[in-house]
């Protein structure tokens, strides 16, 4: 497959999201203007993830005045450049707050987390709780993770259900657990459709905070607040899955998540486990 990442200094989180998992590197960079700050964090990360395969791509090298000079010039940087970067290991999860309700995005991911079995598959599409999945899950195999590229939404839901045929075919038989916000869970809602029909083993992990926290957080960012059609007041998941075929749990505690997402999981075909989910959101940067 191919994943494309996002090369702004300000989405280096999305970067490492989308990074998880590959094996090549393509890298590309603009001879106008030459490596960029965030160049040289996506190396840093590339080495963190032990991604040593990969190629450098120039582009736009027409509107330089000789291609070959920019290249002699960026070359000795690129042989600089350690094998390795030591940084320390990354410290154990954070321990979440399970009392809390509406539980914060934290507790929701660590609660599925504890339900999990060692060997499955993760899918997610919650743009807003990126960082709080990446603590409480470690990436640390291929094939075990798997999101959208560049704000795709849409493309997960779908691909969850995907991948649970192709792991029954295979029959490695990994449950999949994809990890979806209540905005994007709109955006491909008739895949669930299909997960009954086609007995998909999948486990929707619906977190509902009624809004596009994502996108407000963005426009929080860009300094352009109070978008109108963002909020998503008055949608029943739980009722819209059930209208679909899927069994549908509402769970409002950690240890309700935990025990909704591992009764699903031992449940054949797809299901549906609805958590509410704070809307106290933090920063992008």
């Amino acid at each position: 497959g191919f994943v494309d990442v996002p090369g702004h200094e300000r989405l280096v989180r999305n970067m490492l999201a989308g990074a998880t998992g590959i094996d090549h590197v393509l890298l590309v960079v603009a001879a106008d203007d030459g490596p960029m700050p965030q160049t040289r964090e996506h190396l840093a990360i590339l080495d963190l993830l032990g991604l040593t395969r990969g190629a450098v791509v120039l582009t736009k090298s027409d509107l330089v005045s000789d291609a070959r000079l920019f290249l002699t010039a960026i070359q000795p940087q690129v042989k600089k450049r350690a094998s390795s970067i030591a940084a320390p290991l990354r410290p154990s999860p954070k321990s979440p707050d399970m009392e809390t309700q509406p539980l914060a995005a934290d507790a929701i991911v660590a609660a599925v987390r504890d339900a999990c079995p060692a060997d499955h598959l993760l899918v997610e599409e919650a743009p807003s709780i990126v960082a709080e999945m990446q603590d409480q899950f470690r990436i640390d195999k291929p094939n075990c993770f798997y999101t959208f590229a560049s704000g795709g939404l849409g493309w997960d839901m779908p691909a969850a259900v995907g991948l649970a045929l192709a792991e029954r075919s295979s029959g490695r038989n990994r449950p999949v657990i994809a990890l979806m916000g209540d905005g994007s869970f709109q955006y491909s809602i008739q895949a669930l459709y299909t997960a009954v029909q086609q007995k998909a083993h999948v486990v929707f992990v619906v977190l509902q905070n009624h809004e596009y926290a994502i996108l407000k957080s963005f426009a929080e960012l860009e300094e352009t607040p109070n978008v109108p059609g963002l909020d998503l007041p008055g949608i029943d998941i739980a009722a819209l899955s059930k209208g679909y075929g899927a069994p549908a749990t509402l769970a409002r505690s950690g240890a309700e998540v935990t025990a909704a997402v591992a009764e699903a999981i031992a449940r054949p075909g797809a299901s549906v486990v609805v958590v509410p989910l704070t809307r106290k959101r933090h920063s992008l940067l």
